[in-house]
């Protein structure tokens, strides 16, 4: 991961959703879009209410774009790559996905055994810490 952020997004976006969706916080839609200038694309979240507000975006690669962030984004609005990135190319709910297999399938599979080993390690803890 040494270029991170650059050309993370997909991967980012598709684990984070994927752990937010585990863990009951919504399914969550993961927009892929082109700047219609230069063709480039960017991927990123955001939590969409029945009538189609963004109630909460995450763009955990944003900075990868100097011109319109310096640091991820995340907050109750659209996410600035907007802008930039306004042609969609897919936008789809995480748990309806065709990514679901290869190797965003096996990022998602390694960061929720490491949060099962931690969670584990926390209950051990949290116990040891009552008597």
């Amino acid at each position: 991961m040494e270029s991170w952020p650059h050309d993370w997004c997909d991967f980012a976006s598709y684990v984070i959703a994927g752990v937010l969706s585990d863990n009951g916080f919504g399914d969550w839609d993961v927009i892929s879009a082109a700047d219609p200038e230069t063709g480039q694309h960017h991927t990123w979240i955001e939590l969409v209410a029945p009538d189609e507000r963004v109630l909460y975006s995450i763009d955990a690669t944003l900075h990868q774009f100097s011109d319109i962030g310096e640091v991820p984004f995340y907050g109750a609005e659209r996410s600035p790559a907007w802008v930039r990135f306004s042609q969609v190319r897919t936008r789809g709910k995480f748990s309806t996905l065709f990514w679901g297999n290869g190797p965003y399938t096996e990022a998602l599979e390694a960061v929720r055994n490491r949060m099962a080993v931690a969670d584990v390690a926390a209950r051990e803890s949290a116990a040891g810490g009552d008597t």
